[in-house]
């Protein structure tokens, strides 16, 4: 299953092979943006975090009468 991915940084170092990835990944990722991978290549663990989904609770709001 494929994880989404961004920089931890502003920019990733091109290397001689873009640090594993394929270019358009790469250059996807110096723009800020993410990108989804089903694995992580050693060379580029070090400058991509990995993103968490997050839930968001709704509250209800219960509206309570005065005495």
């Amino acid at each position: 299953m494929a994880k989404k991915y961004k920089l931890k940084e502003d920019k990733m170092p091109r290397s001689v092979d873009y640090c594993g990835l394929d270019t358009v990944n790469w250059v996807k990722l110096n723009k800020g943006k993410e990108v989804e991978l089903d694995a992580v290549p050693e060379n580029a663990k070090q400058y991509l975090r990995e993103i968490k989904d997050q839930k968001i609770e709704k509250v209800k709001k219960v509206k309570v009468e005065g005495k």
